[in-house]
């Protein structure tokens, strides 16, 4: 053997022009083996340049993607080299046989042994048997694994695919390998297994090259003596490929005529007697759960029934797969049900037996009517349609593109004939079910204006009469006379189609699924076994299956698909990695980019939501600070129609629905300014303050419905902010929710001109983005199994940056900010290769504490930030005070311009500063205060002298005019505000004129 292929390595013209197909692609096979050395996985991909190139393959970084479907493709041609690591078994190669014109040199049929006990070479002969007959010379080899075997049909040039698939088809039936009475037989598949290539198999299908160097060793991939029964190799492998016998397209035309086979023939004989290898083995997970027992082991039956086992060989499979996997185990008998139904409704390789439910046709046709047999497939009538192999046609009806939903009916004459119910066939392509619900919608399909239409619509629509005809407004021709046709056969098509319509697990919000199984980061799935990249799912045209375990998001409306458009990833990640180290260097990039990562970490360590702000004025870098933040999870791009980066410019409805479906994802938003310049000041302010409340609560705003108050939602989520002036000058109310703002002040970039980083920042993100926060989800589900051990690193590390608050209540709080963000830093360092601190992330952090929360905390006592206020503007106007007024000449008080603001004694044992109400609460409305709640708020700790009424005003007499104060003593001033008050009266201004004074107070 080993002379055979040594004498073959020099002539790759030869063995190239006999196994000819694509060269510019070459797929090579690969195998992963677990530590014992078992092959636990294995298969063919493409050979690609980039392959796992740092910062350009997407599998690189963790990330699941198809190779035919990647956008860093970049194919490796076969080369002399590659083939000759073939012959010598250092490698295996295959071949795709369809070129891109829908053309093959080449067509092979594959024969495997099913069962497992079986032998494929009877089948093998019998077919070669058919083909010599006809005239056309088989080439047989066994394959790798030496189970199986390939006989090859070779021409003499490239032949249109379906033409050699349409005659191959045809001597598979003469074999006795395809066709109605057809049982268990060995035939799997074709290559080429398509006419032509398509969006989802852009490659098509592979086959393995022959003379693979080790396979070969064994007498395997080689050509087989038909002397010998095909046992043996020939014995000059080289003089045989020279000498092959090629088929001619006109040998396939004349056969095509002489049979009367067309382009869609195939689609027919797949209804008569489908060829098997249409149907693979089901995959049955390692460990089958508990709520997918019943379908997992059905869906395999069902396969097994495709591959033409016995009933008893079904029987002792599932048995075996239910005790071995499930967890908990089916009954037996439950196991026979599931076997036994599928025995009773499907026969041997994949067709619906007679048994069948749906006996009953359509608008009253009586089950005498002509028309096709009950087992007709949905595809067997309408080749296109995009709906399961195994769907059956409902009750009798006839389906078409041209002629819609007909009916069997007797005409005048007594004949049978096709009426027209509806004027388009229509479909259920899946069933959409909110996993948070449990409400259902269906993905229907219709043929109309040359192509097929899908819609997506509430289940009740088709279920109520009613309401069916609604779908009029997306293009379906359905009227009140037609509507109950529709209705009666979609309803049937339920009845029949049930366990083959395939139902698509929905969430309308993204973060955490299913107890943190899964996390949706807009439209892409991540799990532990790594993220899947769903961008290419429509929407429109509605959702893609991808699994029993997978979850899909669909919005509630557009607005809801548009959020989720912006969280994708584009560039590489050495790219933004490069960019992020050199942003962290700063402080106010650093804890932005940090809190940007926290929220997927909230429900893991228990934290509570909050907000972080950077304040200061304009061209500082704050937006590209919000680029940064943004680009973690997706598009930084504002002006993008899809980003994750908003203005508030926006609405506090918008902003709290957005931050229920943004669970488990940031909400960044840039530019209070935006929100002051569109809104009076009053409406800026109670917009800004709401929507903080509403973050730092994590819950949206109490509704009423008709029939009571709506399902108020919640949502674990960090908001990230920037404007001229901290929220603090914004939002005036709601103390404790202050207390979880953390606000940065100041330029992010330092000081001196940084206009050249922010601008290289900014470039950066635009182009690179969409890499960390993926990547840290996905680090953390494969390390779930040390949860608790950063839950307790997380409440360790409150209580580290609790003890730097001190009694500092609000300090306190806002360590629980310094605790999440040391945690995520830690577990973002581990996730993230490439990324690094200049410094220790508690020492980074302890250096940002000092400069940050001593003012922030002040900042979040509202009412104690107000009385220090007022009382500053009291010391800067002392003359405006009755009591410590100027005076004239006569000693007569002289009121100051614009009136006067109290009452404050000039005696050193004064008891209090009264003011007036409406100087006062115009000067705490000035200052961003709320007057009426921060009045209230130091009434209720005891700062204000109360009259015997229990009211917050007293009378005081000012220039001889009794008036009504809030009179604040003089003990609350020194013991809140730590003073030591200056009670030296104010000197005494020069006099002035009588006749400039006016008292509106003193009566004439």
């Amino acid at each position: 053997m080993e002379q055979i292929v040594s004498t073959y390595q020099q002539h790759y013209d030869i063995f190239l022009d006999v196994f000819n197909g694509r060269r510019d692609v070459v797929p090579k096979f690969w195998a992963k083996e677990d530590e014992a050395g078992n092959v636990v996985r294995s298969g063919y991909a493409p050979i690609c340049a980039n392959f796992w190139v740092h910062g350009v393959c997407p599998k690189e970084s963790g990330l699941k993607q198809a190779c035919d479907k990647c956008p860093a493709k970049s194919y490796v041609a076969l080369s002399p080299d590659l083939l000759q690591g073939h012959f010598d078994g250092k490698h295996i190669l295959g071949v795709y046989p369809l070129l891109p014109d829908g053309t093959c040199h080449f067509i092979a049929a594959d024969f495997d042994d099913h069962s497992g006990t079986g032998n494929p070479l009877p089948d093998v002969r019998a077919y070669s048997d058919a083909l010599k007959a006809a005239g056309l010379m088989p080439y047989v080899l066994r394959s790798k694994s030496g189970r199986g075997y390939h006989v090859y049909v070779v021409f003499a040039a490239a032949v249109p695919a379906w033409k050699a698939r349409r005659v191959i088809f045809a001597y598979l039936k003469d074999a006795g390998l395809v066709g109605d009475d057809t049982q268990v037989n060995s035939f799997d598949r074709l290559f080429p297994n398509q006419d032509e290539l398509g969006p989802a198999k852009p490659l098509g299908n592979l086959i393995g090259l022959p003379f693979q160097g080790q396979a070969a060793q064994l007498g395997h991939t080689l050509l087989l003596d038909p002397a010998t029964g095909f046992a043996d190799p020939f014995l000059d492998q080289l003089s045989v490929l020279a000498s092959v016998q090629r088929a001619r397209e006109a040998d396939l035309d004349a056969v095509i005529s002489a049979r009367g086979l067309t382009k869609e023939e195939p689609k027919q004989a797949l209804v008569q007697k489908p060829v098997v290898s249409q149907a693979r083995t089901a995959t049955v997970p390692a460990v089958i759960p508990q709520s997918a027992r019943n379908d997992t082991l059905f869906r395999l039956a069902c396969s097994l029934q495709s591959k033409g086992l016995s009933d008893s060989a079904i029987h002792q499979a599932l048995q075996a797969e239910n005790a071995e996997k499930c967890s908990p185990p089916l009954d037996n008998a439950e196991v026979e049900v599931l076997a036994s139904s599928v025995a009773a409704r499907y026969a041997k390789g994949g067709t619906t037996s007679a048994g069948s439910t749906g006996q009953q046709a359509i608008a009253g046709v009586g089950s005498s009517a002509a028309g096709p047999p009950v087992t007709a497939t949905i595809l067997s009538m309408l080749p296109s349609a995009p709906v399961s192999a195994h769907a059956v046609v409902p009750g009798k009806a006839l389906l078409s593109t041209q002629a819609g939903i007909e009916v069997m009916e007797k005409d005048g004459s007594g004949n049978m004939s096709p009426r027209c119910v509806f004027p388009a066939p229509v479909l259920v392509v899946e069933r959409l079910q909110c996993i948070h619900t449990r409400k259902e919608q269906v993905k229907l399909a219709w043929y109309i204006d040359g192509e097929w239409r899908l819609q997506t619509v509430d289940r009740k629509v088709i279920a109520d009469f009613r309401e069916i005809v609604s779908l009029a407004s997306y293009g379906l021709p359905i009227t009140t006379d037609n509507k109950d046709h529709l209705g009666r056969f979609l309803h049937m098509y339920f009845l029949e189609n049930q366990s083959c319509i395939p139902v698509v697990r929905l969430s309308s919000r993204f973060g955490w699924q299913e107890d943190f199984f899964c996390f949706l980061w807009g439209r892409n799935l991540i799990t532990a076994e790594g993220i899947w990249i769903l961008s290419s799912v429509p929407k429109s045209d509605g959702l893609i299956a991808t699994g029993g375990n997978s979850i899909v998001f669909m919005g509630h409306d557009e607005g809801d698909e548009q959020v989720a458009d912006g969280f994708r990833c584009e560039g590489s990640l050495e790219n933004w990695v490069a960019v992020a180290n050199r942003a962290m260097d700063f402080q106010t990039p650093l804890v932005i980019l940090l809190a940007s990562l926290v929220p997927p970490l909230l429900e893991v360590i228990g934290a509570s939501n909050f907000v972080v702000e950077t304040a200061g004025t304009t061209s500082t870098g704050k937006t590209t600070v919000q680029r940064l933040a943004a680009s973690v999870w997706g598009c930084p791009d504002e002006r993008s129609e899809a980003s994750c980066l908003y203005t508030w410019d926006t609405t506090r409805v918008w902003v709290e629905r957005t931050a229920g479906l943004l669970n488990g994802l940031p909400l960044i938003l840039d530019d209070t300014k935006r929100v002051f310049s569109s809104l009076p000041k009053e409406q800026a302010r109670a917009m800004v303050n709401s929507v903080i409340y509403a973050y730092a609560s994590g819950k949206g705003r109490g509704r009423g419905s008709v029939q009571g108050t709506q399902r108020t939602g919640s949502f674990r989520s960090v908001l990230i902010s920037s404007g001229e002036q901290p929220c603090a000058e914004s939002s005036a109310e709601h103390g404790g929710a202050r207390a979880r703002v953390l606000s940065l002040w100041g330029s992010p970039f330092g000081a001196g001109d940084q206009g050249a980083l922010v601008k290289e920042i900014t470039l950066a993100v635009l182009e690179n983005y969409g890499f960390a926060g993926p990547m840290l989800v996905l680090y953390l589900l494969k390390n779930y199994d040390n949860w608790p051990i950063w839950k307790e690193d997380f409440r360790q590390a409150v209580q580290h940056y609790g003890s730097l608050a001190g009694s500092d209540n609000v300090a306190g709080r806002l360590s629980e900010i310094f605790a999440v963000l040391e945690v995520t830093a830690k577990r973002l360092l581990e996730a993230v290769p490439g990324l690094v601190l200049q410094h220790p992330v508690r020492e980074t952090l302890e250096e940002i504490w000092a400069t940050t929360v001593a003012g922030a905390a002040q900042d979040a006592d509202r009412a104690l930030a107000a009385l220090r206020d007022i009382w500053e503007w009291t010391a800067a106007n002392p003359a405006k005070f009755f009591g410590r007024h100027r005076t004239d000449q006569a000693k007569e008080p002289i009121e100051p311009f614009g009136g006067w603001l109290g009452r404050w004694d000039a005696s050193a044992s004064f008891d209090n500063v009264a003011y007036l109400g409406k100087p006062l609460n115009a000067r705490l409305e000035a200052l961003g205060y709320d007057a009426a709640a921060t009045i209230r708020t130091w009434a209720d700790r005891g700062w204000l002298l109360l009259d015997s009424k229990g009211r917050f005003q007293k009378s005081v007499r000012i220039d001889a005019v009794s008036a009504k104060c809030y009179c604040i003593p003089h003990k609350v001033f020194e013991d809140e505000l730590g003073l030591g008050l200056d009670l030296t009266p104010a000197p005494t201004s020069p006099t002035v004129p009588v006749s400039t004074r006016h008292n509106p107070f003193r009566t004439s």
